[in-house]
Parts: C-alpha cells; structure tokens; sequence
C-alpha cells in the first residue's frame, strides 16, 4: 500500500512540473523587393530549398537553386553562375508560445544577393530584403498540428497538359473555379521548364481569365481555352471517345520573359481534364 502511495504523491524534494518551455524554429520565408518593372522574390522552406522568381506583367521566370537552403535565421544559395545570396533575419522572431502552433511575422533581412539575369535583361544587388516569416514553436516531444483540407463548394475544373521525354518540357495549365457567391475565377499559365547554368530554370506567362475564356463539359470531356492577351489563340481538348488519347489542337501560342514563344497544343501534348480537388496532405 506504502509503495502504491509513493508512485503518485511527489517527495519533499521533488521539483514541481511546469508546462514545457518553447524554443521556436523558421519554417519558411518569403523575401520581396520591386527593381524597376521586376518583381523579385525568394522562396525557402527547411528541407524544401530555395527558388528565386522574377516577375514582370503576366511574365514570370523561376530559378531552383542549385545548392543552399535554410538554415535557422539564415537563407543561402547558388543560382549556377547567374548568382548567389546569403541574407540572414535580423531582429527578434515572434511566435505563438504555445507548442506546436504556427504564427507569422516578417522584417529585414541583411547580408549580400547578387544577380545577373541572363542575356543581362537584370542586373542587380542587394545588401538587404523584406521578408515575410513563418515561425513554429518548438516543445520537446510535441508534433505540430496538421491543418485540415478544405472541400470546395463550388463546381471546378483543371486543363494540364505538358510534353513528355527530356527537358526542356512546355506544359499549360488551367484552372476554373466558382466561389462560394457564384463568382467565377480562372487562371491561365504557359510554362517551359529547362536546365540551364546547372540549375533547373523555369519561365511562366500567367492571366488571370474569366468563365467565357475557360469553358469545360467533364461530362463530355471537353474544354477550351482562350486566354487571349499576351496569349494567342486558343487550345481545345478533347478526350477520345473509345479511351484512347485525348486531343490537344488549337493553335494556343505565348512567349516568356528571357526565352521562347511556346507553341502550347499538338500532339507532343498529353493533355488532361479532370474535378480540381483540395490537396489531401
């Protein structure tokens, strides 16, 4: 009975029990900052790497680094030898307190990033960044909440298609969706994905279109594109009607910012047409 007792009463000399202390680890930053009619962003994650995107208009150009990544307050990369940076966070990183929890903050980061666009369309250096952060309190032994996906409410539906074998791939995509209040909203995007200066090297024209510029049957499986301008043309899918390979035609074309017009339809496309569904981690 004596022995029962001294398993739940703590002895004299035993420390009380508090809540664990939270330390706090960097999950991801977003770095900004406008150069003339450029955008520039910096995108890293812990275990994720870091991509540099330069946008202009509808016209948009990625860069996976090709070796770096983040590291407590500290974000470093090599963009083959069109650049690198090493900018770290400076100032204090507020979080939540509370294990497990997300909270968001943001401030300068400072230390050095270079960049020469190819064919010298851009050309830069910063000494400094803003920066958006996402910081995870940290309790030892305790997993961080997973947040749940979210069923959409609304009829919608996703055009991909992307030429197969080696790079470079071209690849087009859109997207339609109706909101909660019956409003439509639709995106366009031409890419190229390539491997240039060792590094893998992505271009992007991107609109936003409306419900005449994006239609779609699933029920038939059929969809047209028309996103019109910087894009010309239009692309018409059409899945095959005894299960064979569905059909990409048009004449859909649209260039990039540092590379290529990409001709967007034909028979070097696999093309298909399904529901967009939420991502299920």
């Amino acid at each position: 009975m004596l022995v029962g007792l001294l398993d739940v009463v703590p002895t004299a000399g035993a420390a009380p029990q508090g809540p664990p202390s939270t330390g706090f680890a960097i999950e991801q930053v977003s770095l900004h900052r406008r150069v003339g009619a450029y955008v520039i962003d910096v995108q890293a994650g812990r275990d994720e790497g870091v991509t540099l995107e330069v946008a202009r208009g509808p016209y948009l150009d990625f860069y996976g680094a090709s070796e770096g990544g983040l590291e407590g307050r500290t974000i470093a990369a090599r963009f083959g030898q069109l650049g690198s940076l090493r900018l770290a966070f400076d100032g204090p990183v507020r979080h939540a307190g509370r294990c497990g929890h997300r909270s968001e903050g943001g401030g300068v980061f400072k230390g050095e990033f270079e960049f020469h666009g190819e064919g010298g369309y851009l050309d830069f250096s910063f000494a400094s960044m803003q920066g958006d952060i996402e910081a995870l309190s940290t309790c030892p032994g305790v997993r961080p909440r997973r947040a749940g996906a979210v069923e959409p409410q609304e009829p919608s539906a996703t055009l991909a298609a992307a030429t197969a074998g080696p790079l470079p791939r071209e690849s087009l995509a859109a997207v339609g969706t109706h909101t909660v209040h019956g409003r439509f909203q639709g995106t366009v995007v031409g890419s190229v994905t390539e491997y240039e200066h060792g590094m893998f090297v992505g271009r992007l024209t991107t609109v936003k279109v409306g419900r005449s510029q994006f239609r779609w049957n699933l029920a038939r499986g059929t969809a047209t594109v028309r996103p019109g301008g910087p894009f010309i043309g239009r692309a018409v899918f059409h899945r095959h009607p005894h299960g064979g390979a569905p059909r990409l035609t048009g004449d859909l074309r649209v260039p990039t910012l540092g590379g290529p017009q990409l001709t967007l339809t034909g028979k070097r496309f696999k093309a298909k047409l399904t529901k967009e569904l939420p991502y299920d981690e």
